[in-house]
Parts: C-alpha cells; sequence; structure tokens
C-alpha cells in the first residue's frame, strides 16, 4: 500500500474507534488507556488510544504512517491547524492544491483557522474527523467517544476550507522497502553514556565505561546552608576536562544547562556563551535540563529558550525533563529532540549498563535520549551514575552536534536593554491553545472602533494567551478561574509576562503598582460583540481586590487595548 493509504487507515481506525474522543486538553492519546496496534501490508503500526482534536489525530496517523523512515519527525512541528500547511509542505512530502483539486486518500482538507479533516475516498467523497466534545465544547468530557459523533467517517462538505495538503508520494519506495524486509531488518543497537556534573570526579568520563558522554556545562549553582542557590549562572569547574576526555574517548558530546527561572533569553545566552567558550560550539549535542524552580514558568519558556539556542547556533538543542512534564506539558509537539528521564525500577541499583526490567514513561517512546536511572554502577567507579540509552547509532548521534566548524551568536553576551516605567506599552496575544504561535507585537496601531489605543486580537477568535510588559498582571480563564500574578515571562526576545492556560480569556486584571498603565486605557472587546466599557481600580472583582480589571468574567474576549498615560 502507499503511505497515504496507509495514513488513511490509520486515521480511520482512530476515529472509528470509540475509546478515542474530542479534547483540546489531553490531544494527544495521553489518557493512559494504552496503545493500539494495526497490521497493514504486514507491517505494525501502533498509535495510543484516548482523547484527540482534529490536528492532533491528523498528525499522529501520517506520523504513524511514516514510521521509521527518514521523514518519520519530519511533521513533529505541527502543533495546530495554523501551523499544518508551513510543516507539511517544508516536509518535502505535501503540495498546497486549492479546492478544486480531487483530493487522494490521506489528503488533508485545511482551514489553516479552525478545523483540519482527512480524505478517505473519491468515491464515494467521505472524509474522517475528530470534531468535537459531547458537550459540544473543546474541554472537559469524558475519556472516548460518548456520542458516537465525536470523531467520525463523514460525507464530504466543504467546511470553509482554504485548500488541500496533497501527498506525492516520495516516501512510497521507502515503506515499501520496509514491509519487503520487515522479517530480516535487524532494530539498531542503541548506545549507552553517562551524564555528569562537578558531582563526579574530574577523570570520570575516562574512568568508566560509556559509549557517549553529557557533560553539565552551566546552572544548577551550589547552594547555602538554607538551600538557597548561591548563584544561578554557575560554571561547572570540570567541564573542559571531562568534555576533551569524551572527545577522546569516542567523539560523542553533550553538554548541558540546568535551568534555574530567569528569562529564557538570559540563560540560552548565557549558555551559548559558555560553551563557545569552551571551544564546541558546533562540536556537541546542546541539552535544555528542564526542571527545578523552571518548571513553573511552563512549555512556554522553554519552548522560547530552544528557539533561542537554535537561532544562536544554528542547530536543534535537545530537552530534558522527566516522563510526567514531558507528557503534561506535551514538550514532544514542540518539535525539539527528547530525553527523557523515568526511573521505573525507582532507586533500586542497576549493575552494568541494563535496561531489560526497565520500562520508559508511558507517552515518551518518540524519545531519542533515556536516563533510565540514578543509581548506575560501572566498573571504575564505586559511586551510582546516571545512566543513558541513545536510540541510534554514532552517526546518529554526531548529526545532534551541530554543524561542521562552531556557529557564532550574534548577540549572546549584550545585556538586556534596561527599562524604565516610561517604556511604551507593549503586548502582544495568542490564539493558538497550545500558545506556540503569537501574533505580532501590538505598537501605534489602530483598531476598528475609532480608538487609536494599541490593539491586538482577531475578531471571533477568543484570545488564550496573552503577553505583556507589566510589572504584574493575571487573566481569568474559562478552564481555570483566575491564574496567579504573573510577574515576568519570556516569549520570543521579550522579557515580559505571558499569562494563561490555552482556554479562552474571559478577563484581565492589572495590579495597582504596575504604574505603566492607566485603567481607564485598559478594555477588552466580547467574542465577536462591542468593547466593554473601561473599568477602574473601584471595580472590587473579588470582594477585597481594587486593581484595574476589563471582562466580566462570562464572555469569552478576542481582543484588548491599552494606553499608557
Amino acid at each position: 500500500m502507499k503511505v497515504n493509504e496507509i495514513a488513511a487507515r490509520i486515521h480511520r481506525d482512530m476515529v472509528e474507534d470509540p475509546a478515542n474522543g474530542y479534547s483540546w486538553s489531553p490531544r494527544w492519546g495521553e489518557d493512559g488507556l494504552g496503545a493500539k496496534t494495526l497490521t497493514i501490508d504486514g507491517k505494525k503500526y501502533t498509535y495510543e488510544r484516548g482523547s484527540y482534536d482534529c490536528s492532533s489525530s491528523a498528525r499522529t496517523a501520517w506520523k504513524t504512517a511514516l514510521k521509521g523512515t527518514k521523514w518519520e519527525h519530519a511533521l513533529d512541528g505541527a502543533t495546530w491547524t495554523g501551523n499544518m500547511r508551513s510543516v507539511f509542505e517544508a516536509s518535502g512530502l505535501f503540495e498546497w492544491k486549492p479546492m478544486s483539486f480531487i483530493a487522494s486518500p490521506g489528503d488533508l482538507y485545511l482551514d489553516e483557522d479552525t478545523h483540519v479533516a482527512m480524505c478517505q475516498s473519491q468515491v464515494p467523497d467521505l472524509m474522517s474527523e475528530f470534531c468535537i466534545n459531547e458537550n459540544g465544547e473543546v474541554y472537559g468530557g469524558k475519556v472516548g467517544d460518548q456520542t458516537g459523533k465525536e470523531a467520525a467517517v463523514n460525507p464530504f462538505r466543504d467546511n470553509g476550507f482554504d485548500g488541500i495538503l496533497h501527498y506525492n508520494g516520495k516516501a512510497d519506495a521507502t515503506v515499501a522497502k520496509q514491509a519487503n524486509n520487515a522479517t530480516v531488518t535487524k532494530a539498531k543497537k542503541p548506545l549507552y553514556g553517562i551524564d555528569v556534573s562537578s558531582n563526579q570526579p574530574e577523570r570520570i568520563v575516562s574512568m568508566v565505561p560509556n559509549d557517549f558522554a553529557i557533560v553539565k556545562m552551566s546552572g544548577n549553582p551550589p547552594k547555602d546552608g538554607s538551600g538557597r542557590p548561591l548563584k544561578w549562572n554557575f560554571v561547572n569547574p570540570f567541564a573542559k576536562q571531562q568534555a576533551s576526555d569524551a572527545m577522546k574517548k569516542h567523539g560523542l558530546l553533550g553538554l548541558y544547562h540546568f535551568t534555574y527561572g530567569k528569562t529564557a533569553k538570559t540563560e540560552a545566552d548565557f549558555f551559548v556563551k559558555q560553551v563557545e567558550a569552551l571551544g564546541y560550539l558546533g562540536k556537541a549535542m546542546l541539552v535544555i535540563d528542564y526542571e527545578d524552580s523552571a518548571l513553573s514558568l511552563g512549555r512556554v519558556w522553554v519552548y522560547q529558550f530552544a528557539r533561542r539556542v537554535e537561532e544562536l547556533t544554528g542547530y536543534k538543542p535537545v530537552i530534558y525533563a522527566s516522563g510526567s512534564v514531558i507528557v503534561s506539558q506535551d514538550l514532544a509537539s514542540l518539535g525539539y529532540p527528547m530525553w527523557c528521564a523515568s526511573y521505573s525500577k525507582v532507586y533500586e541499583p542497576i549493575y552494568g549498563y541494563d535496561t531489560s526490567g526497565c520500562k520508559i514513561y508511558r507517552g515518551c517512546e518518540g524519545s531519542i535520549l533515556w536516563q533510565y536511572t540514578s543509581e548506575g554502577y560501572l566498573d571504575g567507579h564505586d559511586d551510582g551514575l546516571d545512566c543513558n540509552v541513545f536510540y541510534g547509532t554514532a552517526d546518529d548521534f554526531k548529526a545532534l552536534m551541530g554543524p561542521k566548524g562552531s556557529a557564532k551568536p550574534t548577540n549572546a553576551a549584550k545585556p538586556a536593554a534596561s527599562k524604565t516605567v516610561k517604556e511604551p506599552v507593549r503586548y502582544r496575544v495568542s490564539v493558538d491553545p497550545l500558545g506556540v504561535e503569537w501574533l505580532d507585537e501590538m505598537e501605534n496601531l489602530t483598531d476598528t472602533g475609532g480608538s487609536k489605543d494599541k490593539f491586538a486580537g482577531v475578531t471571533g477568535k477568543p484570545m488564550r494567551w496573552l503577553a505583556v510588559n507589566a510589572k504584574k498582571y493575571r487573566v481569568f480563564t474559562e478552564k481555570s478561574g483566575w491564574l496567579g500574578w504573573i510577574t515576568r515571562y519570556d516569549v520570543d526576545d521579550l522579557e515580559d509576562g505571558c499569562a494563561g492556560d490555552g482556554s479562552p480569556i474571559l478577563g484581565v486584571e492589572i495590579a495597582d503598582d504596575s504604574v505603566r498603565y492607566s485603567a481607564h486605557r485598559m478594555r477588552t472587546k466580547a467574542l465577536a460583540g462591542k468593547w466593554y466599557a473601561s473599568m477602574r481600580g473601584s471595580k472590587q472583582i473579588d470582594g477585597k481586590s481594587t486593581d484595574h480589571f476589563a471582562g466580566d468574567l462570562a464572555n469569552k474576549i478576542d481582543a484588548i487595548r491599552m494606553k499608557r498615560v
């Protein structure tokens, strides 16, 4: 069978299995129902059963169909309908066609704003799609298809689609060859290695057996007697020797930064600067060790960190996190290689490199690296070590170590610009449930209501995330109510606050001490409706707060405007 036919078969199974229902969160089948395996044309294809939405199901079906090919991860960056076209076209497997084009099975009918469905057949003209949950909503609801209509194969209807993502057939020969050789093809032998820091001896890499070594470069500083970090910009004093030993031993080196929780740009710039000073920029895998206090900042923060590193170096870093964090924050959808920490044997000693009794965290099977224990005992050292498995060859590892030569950062060493209370109002919004795609920063624009205030939003689309250069603010969302006060965050290269949980925003509040703003010049607009009247501090929204507030906490808002006076 051709790859597009396999993708269509998988997607049809997904929509027809009553275990699979519609949801925006969770949306990658991470409900714990277990995997389902289909045998198509003599080859096994596996996907996780559970909750999906239209875009995550389509990407899952295609990724599953491409499993084992060089295109298996080519579509990972498609996180919602708004960026599916760009990612699918960039893979080299899809072409954009007008709606007058006759689609083939597996082709995607795409409305870039709201929906995607997959062509199942031309005669009869059918398409498969994930539509809405049993309550007519995108959040909430029970796991599985409660109505038989949350996901289904339906007669084709024009849902306002912008065009068709048409598969061009490039992967067919590869998949056919895999099917023919399925019984004789041997899996790649994984590599086994360690990750180390100044907690281990300076010559640890040369003391114990390993196929690769990942060395701490910076972050996670020593603490004082009260457990407080002494400084955020700690540099591993053993990094030079440990890295040198790795390069001499096998030439497979990674360098990592342990996150602290400052702005993503600040930490990324510092990390890249240290790697460059050590002489390994472009010559080592770069890793973001995402844990500790930074976890509260969320997936957008680590995405901005990774993107900044990629911008400075020219190649993608690996994101390390615990399995539970990878799944709960949906880090795999960010489009970066994942390194999962998951100790199925908890802290039971493991002697030698042995994962026979271990099992990786459910939902993290696509990770390229797995840290399976911190109690690994290897010949040459008496204490427990972090032991890892890399799923690939030495060449695969080297492909993650960057371009040949050393990429030069353009502004990694530049200090952040100082700010004053007279700084212009700067804010932006996102209508993307994942908070990955942001609208342009709003300055000096005019809205359609006659005001010359700065305006941001898309009429008819609820705001889901808001980033503001305020001192202190928060939002009220449909899913969580009032979220905690946001005092800083990092969106792109802005040291701004970011608030939201992916569900529609119903209200915005800026604290009295955010002196950049005047409450009577902050307004929000009801979804496809009129602008709310401006609110001053006299409006008590929780029985005691007298902060600046806009919205009614009952209706979704699709736009906001503010002006400093």
